[in-house]
């Protein structure tokens, strides 16, 4: 019965078989009877593990193939489409004229902004320069004059009632009968 080998495994293609055939192979003894059977589980190992790294491989490679291609998705989508000119058949010199013609136009509509803004800070200094020469007016004509007109002076009585607190008078509700006699 000893000398019976026992049947050599398949090659293992899960992380728990392989596990399994190496703890098989630790428990065949080193002899010269069994030493066939250990070569055959070393290679079903060797093997699995071949099998195991081209597996990652492929699908390393994939996993790259897919970046790309969603890469190149991602660029497509963020540049911006130019609109050349008509939706028709156009040779490549008719395009690339197109091209720049259209780049012509977007300069000029530049230079236009550039331009007006140009302007426009223009006219706010001139608009500045001119308010700075009033507000220097104002201050030249204010420096040596008074304000046209006399001042008004509050007359003395009408200052002392300001200064003291007056009784309170009665409301027209409140007044007696006695001061407005019933008309029968």
């Amino acid at each position: 019965m000893h000398d019976e080998v026992p049947m050599t495994p398949v090659t293992p293609v899960s992380a728990e078989a392989v596990m399994s055939l190496s703890s098989a192979i630790k428990q065949v003894p080193n002899d010269e009877a069994n030493r066939q059977y250990k070569d055959k589980l070393q290679q079903k190992l060797i093997n699995a593990a071949q099998l195991c790294f081209a597996e990652r491989a492929i699908l390393q490679g994939q996993n790259e193939f897919s970046a790309q291609i969603n890469n190149e998705g991602k660029k497509r989508r963020s540049t911006k489409s130019n609109k050349v000119g008509r939706a028709k058949v156009m040779a490549w010199e008719d395009i690339a004229k197109a091209t720049t013609e259209l780049a012509a136009k977007k300069k000029a509509k530049e230079n236009k902004k550039v331009e007006r803004k140009k302007k426009k800070a223009q006219t706010e200094a001139r608009k500045a320069e001119q308010e700075a020469k009033k507000a220097e007016k104002k201050a030249r004509k204010g420096a040596g004059k008074s304000t046209r007109g006399r001042k008004r002076k509050a007359c003395p009585a009408a200052a002392e009632e300001a200064s003291e607190p007056s009784a309170k008078s009665p409301r027209m509700g409140e007044m007696s009968d006695s001061v407005f006699p019933q008309m029968d």
